[in-house]
């Protein structure tokens, strides 16, 4: 499964390269810049070794065809829901206490390289939020947290903040395109 993910990562970050490159050269970010940020497989941002994560099952998602692997820490206290074209990811904390921790968004081809085409000039969004492109769809992910309730309680808070000990860049290698 490592050597699966591994490829369709490598693939996804080509894919996306090579889009970056024909439609965006010349529009204000240098490809170069994109390509050192989406080649962080090794080290973290901080330049420390990337740690390993225990995976205990997979979300596939069938509309779409991509997979989410799901961290051992996160077993049993996360939930997805998919609306529309997009699938939000939410933690669950003391039993019944929804924080949403990642937005994917799915999009057409065509859709994907008009946001491309608007976004292109935004260093941000195209080296953390593109996650790349499988045959059918192109995706970008959003980080953000946002509560359905109030965590009032110590022991919640801190429930919360084990199932936050994935980053950002150890998230986006949690999904595959297919």
């Amino acid at each position: 499964m490592d050597e699966q993910k591994y490829k369709n990562t490598t693939m996804a970050k080509k894919d996306l390269k090579e889009q970056l490159n024909d439609d965006h050269s010349n529009k204000g970010t240098s490809i170069n810049e994109v390509n050192d940020t989406l080649d962080r497989d090794k080290t973290l941002n901080n330049g420390t070794e990337r740690k390993v994560i225990e995976i205990s099952t997979s979300y596939y998602n069938p509309t779409y065809n991509f997979w989410i692997d799901i961290p051992t820490i996160w077993e049993d206290a996360y939930e997805i829901v998919e609306k529309d074209s997009k699938v939000e990811f939410y933690f669950i904390v003391c039993g019944d206490i929804k924080v949403k921790n990642f937005t994917i968004y799915a999009w057409t081809h065509e859709e994907f390289e008009d946001l491309l085409e608007t976004m292109g000039s935004d260093r941000f969004f195209i080296e953390q939020e593109v996650l790349g492109k499988n045959r059918d769809y192109g995706f970008h992910m959003i980080a953000e947290i946002s509560l359905d309730a109030l965590i009032e309680s110590e022991e919640c808070i801190q429930e919360w903040r084990k199932l936050g000990t994935i980053n950002f860049y150890e998230m986006r290698e949690l999904i595959r395109l297919e």
